[in-house]
């Protein structure tokens, strides 16, 4: 329920900004398989094309370095 949960919140700001491609990032995305099938496959089923940054488990410590 959680992954529908962010995928359609993602979905829906995509549409916002009118772009088709959506990325996951983080830890909680990259240590989970399931987590990322889940994405991707409601991401799809609306017409998006899914994307997982390979080791986007460091964003967040690559984001605050460049702050």
């Amino acid at each position: 329920m959680i992954s529908e949960t962010v995928a359609l919140l993602s979905i829906h700001n995509a549409k916002l900004r009118e772009v088709k491609d959506i990325m996951y990032i983080g830890n909680t995305v990259a240590a989970s398989r399931r987590l990322q099938e889940e994405l991707r496959q409601v991401t799809e089923a609306f017409g998006f094309r899914y994307h997982g940054l390979e080791k986007g488990e460091y964003s967040g410590a690559v984001g605050a370095l460049l702050s």
